[in-house]
């Protein structure tokens, strides 16, 4: 549960960098937790302004299932919200 988290602090990150907006898949490995799940960012789906940030955060399983969540932070509220999730 800790690797969440620290995928969820890159997010933030990002939201603070300055990544542009795109609709291709460019996929970038954050880390990998004990268990030996990988989290992923699409840098191009990053979409964000001033008071918020959308992206996808792929989770890949050791045995290759994965799942893609699309979650939205906002600056303001400093809240997530999980806007989808595909398995």
């Amino acid at each position: 549960m800790k690797k969440w988290f620290a995928c969820l602090a890159v997010a933030g990150l990002l939201f603070s960098a300055g990544v542009g907006v795109s609709h291709a898949e460019s996929w970038y490995a954050l880390d990998t937790d004990q268990a030996g799940r990988t989290g992923y960012i699409d840098n191009d789906s990053v979409d964000k302004n001033d008071a918020r940030a959308t992206l996808r955060l792929k989770i890949v399983d050791p045995n290759g299932d994965h799942s893609i969540y699309t979650m939205t932070f906002n600056r303001a509220d400093k809240t997530v919200q999980l806007i989808d999730v595909t398995a």
